[in-house]
C-alpha cells in the first residue's frame, strides 16, 4: 500500500513501484536480448530466491527515487498479505470481469435468452452491471449489418424497377417474390432444426435477387403482350405459359447447384450448409407462388388502376 504523497516527494509513482516489484518477484524479460548467429533470445531478469522468497527481503528492495537516491519500499509503502486480483481488466475505463463460456447442441441465442433471464433476476450492488460479448455481440453486430444491407438492396430494386418499368405499381407487383420466398426459408429451417444465422441471411440476400428476376421475366412479358393488343387475362395467361420454361430452368438449376452444399457431405461444408439450405426452401416456395400470386396481384393492380381512372373520369 503506496503513501503516495513520500512517494511524490521522491519523484517514484506507484507505477514505478509496481514494475519494480514485478520485476524483482515475478522477472521480466523486456529489459534485455541475447543475440547470435541472426537470432534473437529473450533474457529473463529476476531477483535471486533469497530475495524475493520472504516478505521481509520484499520490504528492503531498492527503489531508485529522484536524483538516483535508492529508497527501501519499506520507507514508502507498508506491505501486508492480503488477497486481490492478479490483473484487473479495463472496458470503457471501468474494471471488468470476463466469463467465457462455450456452446454445444444449442442455438447461441437461445443461450444467451437463458443467461439473460437469469441475469435479470440477480440484485446487482451499486455501480455492477453485465453485458453480453464475445460471439452473441458479433452475432448482433452482423445481423444489423445485414438487414441493413437487405433493406438498401430492396430500396434500391425498387428504384430500378420504377426506372425501368416507368410504373411505381409494377415494381410492387414484381417484389411480391420477396416475402414468398422468406416463407420457405422459415420452413426449410423448421424441418432441419436450424436457427438463423449470418450464413441464412445471406441466403436470403441472395436468394432476393434470384427471385426478383423470375418475377421480372413474368411481368415483363405480360406487359409486352399487353402492349401488342393482348386483353389483361389472355396476356397474363399467355405471358406465364411462355415465361413457365425459363423461371423453371433457373430455379431448377440453382436447386441442384445447392443440393451438395445442403447435404454437408464434405469436410469444411457444415458452415454453408444454413445458407444452401436456405436457398432451396426459398426458392421452392417462391418460384411455384410467384406463377400464382403475382399474376394475380398484377391484375388486381390493372383492375384498381381502371376504376380509379375511370372515377377520376367521371368526376372530370
Amino acid at each position: 500500500v503506496v503513501d503516495r504523497e513520500k512517494a511524490g516527494r521522491l519523484g517514484l509513482t506507484a507505477y514505478d513501484i509496481g514494475k519494480t516489484i514485478q520485476t524483482m518477484v515475478k522477472g521480466t524479460q523486456e529489459l534485455t536480448k541475447f543475440r547470435q548467429g541472426g537470432k534473437e533470445y529473450d533474457i529473463a531478469v529476476r531477483a535471486q530466491p533469497g530475495d524475493r522468497e520472504w516478505i521481509e527481503a520484499i520490504k528492503q528492495i531498492d527503489l531508485i527515487a529522484r536524483d538516483d537516491k535508492v529508497v527501501p519500499l519499506v520507507d514508502i509503502a507498508a506491505v501486508r498479505s492480503t488477497l486481490g486480483p492478479s490483473q484487473i481488466n479495463r472496458d470503457d475505463r471501468q474494471r471488468s470481469v470476463t466469463v467465457e463460456a462455450s456452446t454445444d447442441e444449442r442455438a447461441l441465442s437461445e443461450i444467451v435468452e437463458d443467461v439473460e433471464q437469469r441475469l435479470s433476476e440477480v440484485e446487482w450492488p451499486a455501480g455492477y452491471g453485465y453485458e453480453i460479448g464475445g460471439s452473441e455481440e458479433d452475432r448482433r453486430e452482423a445481423f444489423a449489418g445485414m438487414g441493413i444491407a437487405l433493406v438498401l438492396g430492396i430500396l434500391l430494386i425498387y428504384m430500378i424497377l420504377a426506372a425501368q418499368f416507368e410504373s411505381f405499381v409494377h415494381p410492387f407487383t414484381i417484389m411480391l417474390a420477396i416475402p414468398l420466398e422468406v416463407i420457405g426459408v422459415v420452413i426449410a429451417l423448421l424441418l432441419t432444426n436450424l436457427a438463423i444465422s449470418i450464413m441464412v441471411m445471406l441466403g436470403i440476400l441472395m436468394l432476393t435477387g434470384i427471385v426478383v428476376s423470375n418475377s421480372i421475366l413474368l411481368v415483363q412479358m405480360i406487359n409486352l403482350l399487353r402492349e401488342r393488343g393482348y386483353e389483361l387475362r389472355e396476356a397474363i395467361i399467355e405471358g406465364g405459359t411462355l415465361r413457365l420454361r425459363p423461371i423453371l430452368m433457373t430455379a431448377i438449376a440453382t436447386l441442384f447447384a445447392m443440393i451438395p452444399l445442403a447435404l454437408g457431405l464434405r469436410a469444411g461444408s457444415e458452415m454453408w450448409q444454413p445458407l444452401a439450405i436456405a436457398v432451396i426452401g426459398g426458392l421452392f416456395t417462391s418460384t411455384f407462388l410467384t406463377l400464382f400470386v403475382v399474376p394475380v396481384a398484377y391484375s388486381l393492380n390493372e383492375q384498381f388502376a381502371n376504376w380509379l381512372r375511370r372515377l377520376v373520369g367521371l368526376a372530370a
